[in-house]
Protein backbone atom coordinates (compact mmCIF):
# COMPACT_ATOMS: atom_id res chain seq x y z
CA UNK A 1 0.00 0.00 0.00
CA UNK A 2 2.74 2.47 0.98
CA UNK A 3 4.80 1.47 -2.08
CA UNK A 4 1.76 2.05 -4.31
CA UNK A 5 1.20 5.51 -2.82
CA UNK A 6 4.89 6.39 -3.30
CA UNK A 7 4.77 5.20 -6.90
CA UNK A 8 1.63 7.23 -7.66
CA UNK A 9 3.14 10.28 -5.93
CA UNK A 10 6.34 10.05 -7.99
CA UNK A 11 4.28 9.74 -11.21
CA UNK A 12 2.37 12.92 -10.33
CA UNK A 13 5.39 14.95 -9.22
CA UNK A 14 6.00 17.69 -11.81
CA UNK A 15 9.46 18.64 -12.97
CA UNK A 16 10.32 22.09 -11.69
CA UNK A 17 13.41 24.00 -10.60
CA UNK A 18 14.40 24.15 -6.93
CA UNK A 19 12.42 26.60 -4.82
CA UNK A 20 13.47 28.39 -1.65
CA UNK A 21 10.96 28.89 1.17
CA UNK A 22 10.72 32.17 3.10
CA UNK A 23 12.64 30.36 5.85
CA UNK A 24 15.54 29.81 3.44
CA UNK A 25 15.04 26.06 2.92
CA UNK A 26 15.76 24.80 -0.60
CA UNK A 27 13.18 22.33 -1.91
CA UNK A 28 14.41 20.05 -4.70
CA UNK A 29 11.88 17.93 -6.60
CA UNK A 30 12.49 14.17 -6.28
CA UNK A 31 15.21 14.75 -3.66
CA UNK A 32 13.51 16.31 -0.64
CA UNK A 33 10.16 17.25 -2.20
CA UNK A 34 7.57 14.97 -3.77
CA UNK A 35 3.93 15.31 -4.78
CA UNK A 36 1.45 16.53 -7.35
CA UNK A 37 1.57 20.13 -6.03
CA UNK A 38 -2.23 20.50 -6.15
CA UNK A 39 -1.74 21.70 -2.58
CA UNK A 40 1.72 23.16 -2.00
CA UNK A 41 3.45 23.46 1.33
CA UNK A 42 4.99 26.90 0.87
CA UNK A 43 6.69 27.27 4.25
CA UNK A 44 7.26 25.44 7.52
CA UNK A 45 8.29 27.12 10.74
CA UNK A 46 9.53 25.27 13.84
CA UNK A 47 9.27 26.99 17.23
CA UNK A 48 11.82 26.83 18.76
CA UNK A 49 13.78 26.80 15.53
CA UNK A 50 16.96 24.80 16.00
CA UNK A 51 17.50 23.46 19.52
CA UNK A 52 15.01 22.07 22.01
CA UNK A 53 15.69 21.02 25.58
CA UNK A 54 14.63 17.44 26.34
CA UNK A 55 11.02 17.61 27.55
CA UNK A 56 10.44 20.93 25.82
CA UNK A 57 7.60 21.74 23.46
CA UNK A 58 7.63 22.09 19.69
CA UNK A 59 5.22 23.94 17.42
CA UNK A 60 5.18 23.18 13.70
CA UNK A 61 3.41 25.76 11.51
CA UNK A 62 2.65 24.59 7.97
CA UNK A 63 1.67 27.26 5.46
CA UNK A 64 -0.02 25.91 2.35
CA UNK A 65 -1.47 27.11 -0.94
CA UNK A 66 -4.22 25.44 -2.99
CA UNK A 67 -5.02 27.19 -6.28
CA UNK A 68 -8.19 25.06 -6.76
CA UNK A 69 -10.56 23.68 -4.09
CA UNK A 70 -9.23 20.43 -2.62
CA UNK A 71 -11.66 18.28 -0.66
CA UNK A 72 -10.64 16.85 2.72
CA UNK A 73 -6.82 16.87 2.52
CA UNK A 74 -4.89 15.11 5.25
CA UNK A 75 -1.88 16.83 6.82
CA UNK A 76 0.88 14.81 8.44
CA UNK A 77 4.06 15.32 10.43
CA UNK A 78 6.82 12.83 11.17
CA UNK A 79 9.80 13.27 13.43
CA UNK A 80 12.76 11.03 12.72
CA UNK A 81 16.25 10.65 14.12
CA UNK A 82 19.08 11.43 11.71
CA UNK A 83 19.63 7.64 11.38
CA UNK A 84 16.11 7.35 9.91
CA UNK A 85 14.33 5.88 12.96
CA UNK A 86 10.81 7.32 13.15
CA UNK A 87 10.03 8.76 16.58
CA UNK A 88 6.58 10.23 15.84
CA UNK A 89 4.22 9.92 12.91
CA UNK A 90 0.90 11.74 13.23
CA UNK A 91 -1.78 13.06 10.89
CA UNK A 92 -4.92 15.13 11.11
CA UNK A 93 -6.82 11.92 10.29
CA UNK A 94 -5.26 10.08 13.27
CA UNK A 95 -6.54 12.74 15.64
CA UNK A 96 -9.96 13.08 14.02
CA UNK A 97 -9.29 16.56 12.65
CA UNK A 98 -10.94 16.96 9.27
CA UNK A 99 -10.66 19.82 6.85
CA UNK A 100 -13.75 19.78 4.62
CA UNK A 101 -12.04 21.70 1.79
CA UNK A 102 -9.08 24.02 1.31
CA UNK A 103 -8.48 26.74 -1.25
CA UNK A 104 -6.11 29.67 -1.30
CA UNK A 105 -3.50 30.29 1.40
CA UNK A 106 -3.89 28.76 4.80
CA UNK A 107 -1.98 27.54 7.81
CA UNK A 108 -2.26 24.52 10.03
CA UNK A 109 -0.19 23.97 13.17
CA UNK A 110 0.79 20.96 15.23
CA UNK A 111 1.57 21.59 18.91
CA UNK A 112 3.65 18.95 20.68
CA UNK A 113 3.58 19.65 24.40
CA UNK A 114 6.58 17.48 25.37
CA UNK A 115 9.39 15.99 23.34
CA UNK A 116 10.93 13.37 25.59
CA UNK A 117 13.57 12.39 23.06
CA UNK A 118 17.18 11.53 23.72
CA UNK A 119 19.91 14.01 22.80
CA UNK A 120 20.59 14.03 19.09
CA UNK A 121 19.83 15.41 15.67
CA UNK A 122 16.34 15.01 14.23
CA UNK A 123 14.23 16.02 11.23
CA UNK A 124 10.62 17.12 10.88
CA UNK A 125 8.99 15.82 7.68
CA UNK A 126 5.69 17.36 6.60
CA UNK A 127 3.11 16.30 4.04
CA UNK A 128 -0.37 16.89 2.73
CA UNK A 129 -2.17 13.92 1.20
CA UNK A 130 -5.16 13.08 -0.94
CA UNK A 131 -8.18 12.12 1.21
CA UNK A 132 -7.99 8.42 0.25
CA UNK A 133 -4.20 8.26 0.71
CA UNK A 134 -3.70 7.54 -3.01
CA UNK A 135 -0.85 10.03 -3.33
CA UNK A 136 0.79 13.06 -1.74
CA UNK A 137 -0.05 16.57 -2.83
CA UNK A 138 3.24 17.75 -1.33
CA UNK A 139 5.74 16.00 0.93
CA UNK A 140 8.97 17.49 2.33
CA UNK A 141 11.46 14.86 3.48
CA UNK A 142 14.41 15.53 5.85
CA UNK A 143 14.19 19.23 5.18
CA UNK A 144 13.61 20.77 8.63
CA UNK A 145 16.37 19.83 11.11
CA UNK A 146 16.46 20.40 14.85
CA UNK A 147 18.44 19.10 17.82
CA UNK A 148 17.44 17.82 21.23
CA UNK A 149 19.77 18.66 24.11
CA UNK A 150 19.65 16.74 27.38
CA UNK A 151 21.91 16.44 30.40
CA UNK A 152 20.87 12.79 30.71
CA UNK A 153 22.44 10.24 28.38
CA UNK A 154 20.49 7.04 27.77
CA UNK A 155 20.26 4.48 25.00
CA UNK A 156 17.31 4.45 22.60
CA UNK A 157 15.10 7.23 21.26
CA UNK A 158 13.14 8.15 24.38
CA UNK A 159 14.40 10.02 27.39
CA UNK A 160 11.29 10.62 29.52
CA UNK A 161 11.56 12.01 33.03
CA UNK A 162 12.72 9.16 35.24
CA UNK A 163 14.57 8.48 38.48
CA UNK A 164 16.11 5.66 40.44
CA UNK A 165 15.42 5.06 44.12
CA UNK A 166 17.82 3.34 46.44
CA UNK A 167 16.23 1.63 49.39
CA UNK A 168 17.15 -0.83 52.08
CA UNK A 169 16.19 -4.46 51.92
CA UNK A 170 14.31 -5.44 55.05
CA UNK A 171 15.44 -8.52 56.96
CA UNK A 172 11.91 -9.98 56.60
CA UNK A 173 12.27 -9.89 52.83
CA UNK A 174 15.76 -11.38 53.05
CA UNK A 175 14.56 -14.36 55.08
CA UNK A 176 11.71 -15.05 52.64
CA UNK A 177 14.08 -14.94 49.69
CA UNK A 178 16.65 -17.19 51.36
CA UNK A 179 14.02 -19.84 52.14
CA UNK A 180 13.05 -20.14 48.49
CA UNK A 181 9.93 -17.92 48.64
Amino acid sequence: YVAEMRSETRKRTPVRPPQVTRSGIELRVNENRFGSQEVEIVDVCLTPEIEIKNGGSLRIDIEYLAEQPIAAPIFGVSISHKDGAICLDTTTANLGVSLPSVQGRGQISLHIDRLDLNSGDYFVDVGVYEQDWKYAYDYHWHTYPFAIKSSIQTQGSLCPPHRWEIGKVTSNLMSKNSSGY
